[in-house]
Order: C-alpha cells, then sequence, then structure tokens
C-alpha cells in the first residue's frame, strides 16, 4: 500500500509538471470555472479520503477482506494522486499551471484545506497521547474509550471546520 501512494505521488508529481494545466484546465471547464465548485473539489480531493478511511476502520467488520485491500489501494492513490496539485520546488501554482492558473488556485486551496485539518489531527492526537502518557503514567484499556471520544471529536470538529474553510473562508 505504501508503494502504490509513493509511486503515483512520484508519478503525478512528475507528470503534473507536463499535465498539470491540461488536467486542472479539463475540471475547470467541467465545472464551467465556478469558484466555489472548485474549491469543494478541491477539499474532497485533500481532504474526503481521510474521511473515508475513519469510516473504513468504523465499520471494517463489515467489509470482506477483499473490499478492505481494494479500498486501501484505491486511497492510497487517491491520496498519492494530490500531488498533481504540489509546484514544483522552485515554481508557483502560476509557473506549474499556467493558463489553468485561475482554476488551480481555488482547486489547491480547498486541497490545502482538507489536509491540513488531517494534519493537525494526526499533531493533537501526539500531543494528547503525550498527555495522558504525562498524566497518568502509561496507557491503559481505560483511557483509551476516552482518548478515542476525545480524538473523534475533535477530528469531526477539524474536518468540519476544513470544510467550512474550504468553502468560505478567503484564499491567499
Amino acid at each position: 500500500m505504501a508503494l502504490v501512494l509513493v509511486v503515483v505521488a512520484l508519478g503525478c508529481g512528475i507528470s503534473g509538471a507536463f499535465i498539470g494545466e491540461t488536467v486542472v484546465g479539463a475540471i475547470g471547464r467541467a465545472v464551467d470555472h465556478r469558484e466555489l465548485v472548485l474549491r469543494a473539489l478541491g477539499w474532497c480531493w485533500g481532504g474526503l479520503p481521510y474521511v473515508v478511511i475513519a469510516a473504513a476502520l468504523a465499520g471494517r467488520s463489515k467489509l470482506s477482506r477483499n473490499v478492505r485491500l481494494s479500498l486501501k489501494y484505491l486511497l492510497a492513490a487517491w491520496i498519492g494522486s494530490a500531488a498533481l496539485l504540489i509546484p514544483g520546488r522552485y515554481s508557483s501554482l502560476e509557473d506549474r499551471f499556467g493558463t489553468a492558473y485561475p482554476d488551480a488556485r481555488p482547486l489547491s486551496f480547498g486541497w490545502a484545506c482538507g489536509f491540513l485539518t488531517t494534519a493537525v489531527t494526526f499533531l493533537l492526537i501526539a500531543v494528547a497521547i503525550l498527555l495522558l502518557k504525562k498524566v497518568h503514567g502509561t496507557l491503559t484499556k481505560q483511557h483509551v474509550p476516552t482518548l478515542n471520544r476525545v480524538v473523534t471529536t475533535t477530528w469531526a470538529i477539524l474536518t468540519a471546520a476544513g470544510l467550512v474553510a474550504a468553502l468560505i473562508g478567503p484564499m491567499p
């Protein structure tokens, strides 16, 4: 699964320099260059895979082995494909997407809002675990339900905030 993520990310990152303008331009034309729709699509590209992962983890007992395996690879490819939107080290969105820049800007903003909420959630999980260890010494089975509730609630709030920011937040 990690190999799929890396291969897709490298492939999309490298090919994005060549086909990024065409792909983003086609997405923009498909939605008639509407900023709100591009922002929502960007959030779906950057945030929705993690929502699907959370839903799959919650319902993993109901999924067959083949579905779980397929879902892992699909999500790895979905997450890795976001590398198409990331400009190169010495370039900007304008350089990377050229004439499609007006569409790339809201699309990448929505992606960043979706991805950053997940990154912040992981940071908060690490802080919560460190605080629990500091306060209680070691984590026991008694602490897991509380930690699970706190993490789930925090993640849901941050994900909703990321979606709201993607849709109505001011773009830099």
